[in-house]
């Protein structure tokens, strides 16, 4: 069996299982939501600070 055939036949399933749909989209929706939080969690708000200048500019 063709990785064609195995993706189409992947996503025939999920597609046509509307309760995993919708579990995979919740999962995802999830992911999406905590990976953001974590990324403006980790800049913060830091307006006071100076950018580091970069050593190498070209």
């Amino acid at each position: 069996m063709k990785t064609i055939d195995k993706v189409r036949t992947i996503l025939w399933i999920v597609l046509s299982n509307r309760k995993l749909l919708r579990r995979l989209l919740v999962i995802a929706l999830m992911l999406t939501a905590a990976i953001t939080g974590y990324t403006v969690l980790a800049y913060g708000d830091d307006d006071d600070r100076e950018p580091i200048p970069d050593p190498d500019p070209l």
